[in-house]
């Protein structure tokens, strides 16, 4: 019968329609674990820039403190 063939490409169309939004789905997911991952990297950048302008402020004190003391001998 031509219905069945018509149901039959109907059924197959949905199958492929369900395939590709599974993929869709997929790839989300993934797009969605790099974001966190992005997200993480970022934060330990946060971190390290933290970490540096401590550094940084200490050995400028340190320098202005070895400055005042070489001027005053």
């Amino acid at each position: 019968d031509k219905i069945d063939l018509v149901k039959d490409k109907v059924d197959s169309v949905r199958d492929k329609v369900d395939s590709v939004k599974d993929k869709v789905d997929s790839v989300k997911d993934k797009v969605d674990s790099v974001k966190d991952k992005v997200d993480s990297v970022k934060d330990e950048l946060d971190s390290v820039t933290d970490e540096l302008q401590k550094v940084t402020a200490r050995l400028d004190a340190l320098e202005s403190k070895n400055k005042s003391s070489a001027s005053e001998s």
